[in-house]
């Protein structure tokens, strides 16, 4: 992760939320043990799937509630730690869309085009 890059990251949620979520979870008998990542990736898999059920989707829903708000950084001001995105359990990750939309979005559109000629001409 260079470190002028414009990354997007995502703290953990709070405890509270996260045994609030929890609670709820357990409550619509839906299954996410104490909260643990691959419980939580797996219910959010099961809910896009085309039966499943409305406590799942619901949960889901919840889920996305109890997280943290992403945010954009530049990845040299933060520790390596502090560079992960929560949700997408990535140590580094930046997003963009169309350049017309955002000015951070042309940003990172120059910098891979800038990477991706410098590998061109240095392979």
């Amino acid at each position: 992760c260079p470190t002028t890059a414009p990354i997007r990251v995502q703290a953990p949620p709070t405890s509270s939320r996260m045994s609030n979520f929890i609670r709820w979870c357990e409550r619509a008998g839906v299954d996410v043990g104490t909260g643990e990542r691959p419980l939580l990736q797996r219910m959010i898999d099961a809910s896009h799937a085309p039966d499943a059920s409305s406590k799942l989707v619901l949960a889901r829903a919840r889920c996305a509630m109890t997280m943290s708000p992403g945010k954009y950084a530049c990845a040299g001001k933060l520790s390596v730690a502090d560079r992960r995105h929560y949700s997408l359990d990535l140590n580094c990750f930046t997003q963009f869309t169309s350049p017309i939309r955002r000015y951070l979005d042309i940003v990172v559109h120059r910098i891979l085009l800038h990477v991706i000629s410098s590998n061109a001409q240095h392979p």
